[in-house]
């Protein structure tokens, strides 16, 4: 909010939000590397499955083979650490 209000841009506000999730993404890789694949896929899909109809994450939309026992680890790691899912409900 600050940068749009000093420089009255949203094309400057835009590549600011987009920095920001570069620098999740890097701490993402940087401290749990085991899962980081997983945890950037989830990252990545977080906005669009939120913002859906029923507000659950999908994981058919991660991975059709997708189970959620080898992906629980990852959204416990991202709820942790405060990056996403304050409360997630996965399907």
């Amino acid at each position: 909010m600050q940068k749009y209000l000093d420089s009255n841009n949203l094309q400057e506000v835009l590549a600011k939000q987009q920095a920001i999730l570069r620098l999740y993404k890097r701490d993402i890789a940087k401290y749990d590397k085991k899962n980081k694949l997983y945890i950037g896929e989830i990252f990545d899909l977080i906005p669009s499955e939120l913002n859906a109809k029923n507000k659950r994450f999908i994981l058919k939309n991660l991975n059709e083979n997708a189970k959620f026992s080898h992906l629980e680890n990852s959204f416990i790691w991202l709820k942790e650490e405060g990056v996403a899912l304050p409360v997630y409900n996965v399907m």
